[in-house]
């Protein structure tokens, strides 16, 4: 867990740097992005679903087999398309899923520090927020979505731009990259999400109303499920439903009204006129929204928290100042918030897959692999057995280093 602290206090040493400077120096930035890209981009055998990758990775064929192969290997046809050919690119360079770290963590990088420059947010600030946050789930966790959030930036910035043949290409391949990606469609109907924030209160007491009910839509979902045929959207919705209901705990409600406090505050003076700003607001309330209508579902309503915690950082902090009379109780207060949300996260048994971290490097300096793979397999026994049928292959598949 330390190494996980440390990691974090980085980050707030250098926001707070710049915090006390009054700007946000490049090499302070690139600093930060470069113990990013260093800590998720050469982590070995550490964090959710590498021991699935790995088995993609090693089963995948290179761009010629890709077109040539009479048919790929379950583990294989099972993914995106897009991220496929990801993963076939990587092997014709004759990489394995160490390198697919490395690249896609450095993608993300590069998108999100272009994201954030590009909608003058706070940098150092928004990035410290981000790696208490979201680094663990979404840079050593869930690849695909990351990276599926990775082109929805993009496609943001896009369509700001207006530039909508841009927009379009990006939106697809953050499609293509991870289906669950299409829940993000709505936020471009600005003009619809600008009469919701106008008439915020009535909508979103409705929600809370909902949310406490404690209602849900599982039954419904699953008379749902019932009622497709076999497809691969069909499996899809069938593995998160396996992993459900999950039991809605105090921090969670806590979590919930804390996001619709947020929505509340930030509609108040928000700039109308941006199309960038407004998707961004929406995206608060869209988890808000699902967060209510999925309440017992973490695994739908957190793939919008990975796009709307970035949202809502930008916008909190994108006129912080060390002028503001309460700029340094905000800061003190992002602060404690993101580093007792990290510890939290940390002290869930559910973390077991990380801790401790291993590095690539001291992994080929010593030849040490560490306990990583049992404590993974040891995870997917517990928490999740039942999302892989093919369970025993995984577990006897060897790593390629």
């Amino acid at each position: 867990m330390l190494f996980y602290l440390v990691f974090a206090t980085w980050f707030w040493g250098g926001a707070m740097y710049c915090f006390m400077r009054r700007r946000d120096p490049k090499s302070v930035q690139f600093a930060m992005l470069g113990i990013f890209i260093l800590v998720a981009g050469l982590r070995f055998e550490t964090g959710y679903d590498w021991l699935a990758y790995e088995i993609v990775t090693n089963n995948a064929p290179s761009i010629v087999g890709l077109f040539t192969v009479d048919a790929l290997a379950p583990q294989v046809k099972s993914m995106e398309p897009l991220f496929v050919l990801l993963v076939a690119v990587v092997k014709t360079m004759g990489g394995n899923v160490q390198l697919l770290y490395l690249v896609t963590v450095t993608f993300n990088a590069y998108v999100l520090y272009r994201f954030l420059k590009y909608t003058r947010a706070k940098i150092a600030v928004c990035l410290a927020i981000y790696a208490c946050w979201l680094f663990l789930a979404m840079q050593m966790g869930v690849i695909r979505q990351s990276v599926a959030v990775s082109f929805f930036l993009l496609s943001i910035i896009a369509f700001d731009k207006g530039k909508m043949l841009k927009q379009f290409v990006f939106l697809i391949a953050a499609l293509l990259m991870h289906y669950s990606s299409i829940m993000f469609l709505p936020l471009f109907f600005t003009r619809i999400w600008q009469k919701i924030i106008a008439a915020r209160l009535p909508i979103l007491f409705g929600f809370a109303l909902f949310y406490v009910s404690g209602l849900g839509l599982y039954k419904p979902i699953m008379l749902l499920l019932q009622s497709l045929p076999s497809s691969f959207l069909a499996g899809k919705l069938a593995m998160y439903t396996e992993l459900g209901p999950a039991e809605i705990s105090f921090l969670s409600r806590i979590y919930f009204f804390m996001n619709l406090m947020i929505c509340l505050y930030l509609a108040k003076s928000y700039d109308k006129s941006s199309r960038i700003d407004t998707v961004l607001l929406s995206a608060s309330f869209m988890l808000v929204m699902c967060q209510s209508l999925f309440s017992e579902f973490p695994l739908i309503w957190n793939r919008v928290q990975y796009l709307a915690v970035t949202a809502q950082s930008v916008l909190l902090f994108r006129n912080f100042s060390r002028d503001d009379n309460y700029a340094l109780m905000k800061f003190g207060m992002a602060a404690t918030l993101s580093m007792a949300v990290l510890v939290k996260d940390l002290t869930n048994p559910a973390f077991l897959p990380y801790l401790p971290y291993q590095w690539y490097p001291y992994y080929l300096y010593t030849g040490e692999p560490g306990d990583g793979r049992a404590r993974t397999v040891r995870f997917y026994d517990k928490y999740i057995k039942s999302v892989f049928e093919n369970k025993s292959e995984s577990l006897d598949t060897s790593t390629t280093h």
